[in-house]
């Protein structure tokens, strides 16, 4: 199963625990059994776990990639800056006297502003 489609079918799945767990506390606050309280409790532990593993598969950060083509380097190229990964590609010519090429920045700063 493709990406999308997973993520789909767990969007849905809570969606559908969200509505089943709202109809059942109705259910058990208007006319109390044993039944309808362990089909609430079984749909808000499903719910839950749903929603831990629509968590962690969305807090996992989105690999970025840089392909980077330079014939002539006479000032600063850089890959990418920040605290994440990546895949980083450089091609480059030559390097004039003073130029400087890095892959990855890991201080955040950006020339002429404040870091972020």
């Amino acid at each position: 199963m493709d990406g999308r489609r997973t993520h789909g079918l767990i969007v849905g799945g809570s969606v559908l625990c969200g509505v089943t767990a709202g109809v059942l506390t109705n259910l058990v606050t208007s006319a109390w059994s044993w039944g309808l309280a362990v089909a609430l409790a079984v749909t808000v532990v499903f719910w839950v776990s749903l929603e831990i593993v629509r968590a962690r598969r969305e807090s996992g950060t989105a690999a970025v990639s840089v392909a980077q083509r330079v014939r002539r380097v006479a000032g600063r190229v850089i890959g990418m800056r920040g605290d994440g990964g990546g895949d980083i590609r450089q091609r480059i010519g030559t390097v004039a006297d003073g130029g400087e090429v890095i892959g990855y920045d890991g201080t955040g700063e950006v020339e002429g502003t404040e870091a972020r």
